[in-house]
């Protein structure tokens, strides 16, 4: 195994060998579905899916209505929402369909049956109503991010309102607001982010977290007991945004660059970047694509560069304006370079 430039690593510690195997990966599977009332149920697997649907799951005897989770999420759990409440004590059945794969997106769910394994699974049906979501936790991460978990997955808690409100120290009752909200893949957290910029948390003092308008999946807000939550503040500081790592593949004309964040932006620019070195030539057909983590840059070129040579790249001023991460921090590298092969 061969890690690309990666400053924080030694020459010599960026080449390992590994010894390989005969194992053949699993697929993925149903572990668990259990009611969690008469109109939703929870399906666990045995490892982090993608592919979920409405459409990826049929049930004997009741609809899919709503689920948890996007197609492009990768999740253990999710959450399906029938249309029609499941009668108490009634048997169904839950049959995955192949477009559930695993997180990579390589493997199908396992989709017959074997010695130790039946791939459908078997649940009762519950009568009990559906309960007010709640707030169970507040962290925070960093001066910048506070991180807010819920009883079940809510269905608006990227775009929902927050207030979080100082109660003790200096500049009690001043109220912070969010830069940037980032739900979780399950649905059951939500990331807040402070605008770094200006003054976050400070560590002694005590926060009050409330919100009134997040919804559960089935239409229910908050409960007013747990809708405020009280917690401490921290010293640490948001991290930096910054390249961590680059490579470039072995034609010499793809070059991957990944960040320590997230990147906030829809779509990235070739202009962020200034390539000199190793024959590189600009091409308008030079292509740049962001990852849907956000937190790879991939780079095409459409000449190929030089071998045996250093390609140097410099964020430009487009770039450092550009490249800012959901604590609206900028970019902090300036320059790197790559050997290429």
């Amino acid at each position: 195994l061969k890690i690309g430039d990666l400053a924080r690593l030694q020459a010599d510690a960026k080449t390992s060998a590994f010894a390989g195997t005969s194992k053949i990966k699993q697929a993925p599977r149903i572990q668990e579905v259990n009611p969690v009332n008469s109109t939703a149920i929870e399906v666990t697997f045995s490892e982090p899916v993608t592919g979920l649907t409405t459409s990826a799951f049929s049930i004997n005897g009741a609809t899919i209505d709503k689920i948890s989770a996007v197609q492009s999420d990768v999740v253990s759990t999710v959450t399906l929402y029938l249309r029609t409440a499941l009668t108490e004590g009634k048997e169904y059945i839950i049959y995955p369909k192949s477009i559930i794969k695993d997180g990579a997106g390589y493997n199908s769910v396992q989709m017959k049956n074997d010695s130790e394994y039946t791939y459908y699974k078997e649940f009762y049906g519950v009568d009990m109503a559906n309960e007010a979501p709640q707030i169970v936790e507040v962290t925070p991460i960093n001066r910048h991010m506070i991180n807010v978990t819920f009883s079940e997955p809510v269905s608006n808690g990227a775009t929902a309102t927050y207030t979080i409100r100082k109660k003790s120290g200096s500049g009690s009752s001043t109220t912070i607001s969010t830069a940037e909200k980032v739900a979780s893949d399950d649905k059951t957290q939500v990331s807040l982010y402070l605008n770094a910029n200006n003054a976050g948390l400070s560590d002694g003092s005590t926060y009050e977290l409330s919100s009134s308008s997040v919804t559960d999946y089935q239409g229910k807000t908050l409960d007013s007991d747990y809708r405020k939550v009280e917690f401490a503040g921290i010293s640490a500081n948001a991290p930096e945004l910054e390249i961590i790592a680059s490579s470039i593949n072995t034609e010499n004309k793809i070059i991957t660059l990944s960040f320590s964040k997230e990147i906030n932006v829809s779509t990235p620019s070739i202009s962020w970047f200034t390539l000199t070195g190793a024959g590189y030539y600009p091409s308008s057909n030079d292509k740049i694509t962001l990852s849907e983590n956000k937190k790879i840059i991939t780079i095409e070129l459409k000449y190929q560069l030089q071998g045996k040579d250093k390609l140097t790249i410099k964020v430009s001023d487009t770039g450092k304006t550009g490249m800012i991460d959901y604590n609206r921090l900028k970019i902090s590298t300036e320059e790197l370079t790559i050997s290429t092969n």
